[in-house]
């Protein structure tokens, strides 16, 4: 009895071991009822991300970096010479970076750059922004007052017509038309075709610079290298990589623009001071000289 006990769990310890030994292809085997929901998944999550690949815009991060000079040591004579006519010789990154952010810097870039007024190729899935040619363009007709803001989608027929809206009056390139409560003209810029595009359906959106600039403000982000650096990291997120590209230039352009700008502005208090100091003491001199004369007449000298 005792041996055949034995040999039965013998025989158990066997089956164990050869349960942990199943090749691969007893895997596949005790596994196959599961793999049509493995495809079936697999070809749902393939689909999905070409899908989102496919039909989500594109967000591109354009930077460069900017020197902030700082090049006056501290107790020299310009440094005197710039506190007493309030030109602080050492820059303070913090309000660089404030200056370059603030909203009149990013009008200022949104009307060099004409991002007052965008246009927009409608697709059948995404809208996508043109920059920085488009096949047509916004001109206005009112020279004395600024266009107010407004939108319209345009769809162009052929080359010489087009509609606005829903409306089934087409008009003329370079015609006269009001949008809103502004005169203005589009045209057709014959040097892009049309077949390039989505579709001939597009969107003209013009807003105030200051609009613009709360909308690009978000997309702004500037940082300092280090700590010891004087260099700032200008970042800008957009869905349009030449714009963003341009935005940054334009936005530098402005800054060197503004200090160039103080400068001049500086120089030019710094000499109306002298010349009404020296006009004041001309006439202080004037004064002295004319009394030493009167002294000497009085005196016989």
């Amino acid at each position: 009895m005792a041996d055949s006990s034995n040999g039965l769990n013998t025989l158990d310890g066997n089956s164990n071991d050869l349960s942990w030994k199943l090749g691969p292809r007893d895997f596949v085997l005790k596994n196959l009822k599961y793999i049509p929901w493995v495809l079936i998944c697999g070809t749902i999550a393939l689909v999905l991300a070409y899908l989102n690949i496919r039909y989500t815009t594109p967000i591109f991060s354009a930077q460069s970096s900017l020197l902030i000079n700082n090049e006056n040591s501290s107790g020299s004579k310009e440094d005197r010479f710039d506190m007493m006519f309030m030109n602080p010789g050492s820059a303070n990154l913090s309000n660089e970076i404030q200056i370059l952010s603030s909203r009149p810097v990013l009008q200022r870039v949104a009307r060099n750059l004409d991002l007052t007024t965008r246009y927009y190729n409608i697709g059948k899935i995404r809208t996508t922004l043109l920059y920085p040619q488009s096949p047509i363009t916004l001109k206005s007709l009112g020279k004395a007052n600024p266009l107010s803001s407004f939108s319209a989608q345009i769809t162009i027929l052929n080359e010489n017509e087009f509609i606005i809206g829903k409306d089934t009056k087409p008009h003329l390139f370079g015609e006269p038309i009001s949008l809103g409560r502004n005169s203005v003209a589009i045209f057709r810029n014959p040097n892009l075709a049309l077949s390039s595009y989505a579709s001939e359906s597009f969107y003209i959106s013009h807003l105030s610079p200051a609009t613009v600039a709360n909308e690009y403000l978000g997309s702004l982000k500037i940082t300092q290298s280090n700590d010891q650096a004087t260099i700032l990291i200008l970042s800008f997120l957009t869905e349009n990589k030449d714009l963003g590209t341009d935005f940054l230039d334009a936005l530098m352009k402005v800054y060197d623009s503004l200090n160039i700008e103080g400068k001049n502005r500086i120089s030019v208090n710094t000499l109306n001071f002298i010349s009404r100091n020296l006009d004041t003491l001309e006439g202080q001199l004037n004064n002295l000289e004319g009394k030493v004369k009167n002294f000497r007449v009085a005196n016989d000298i």
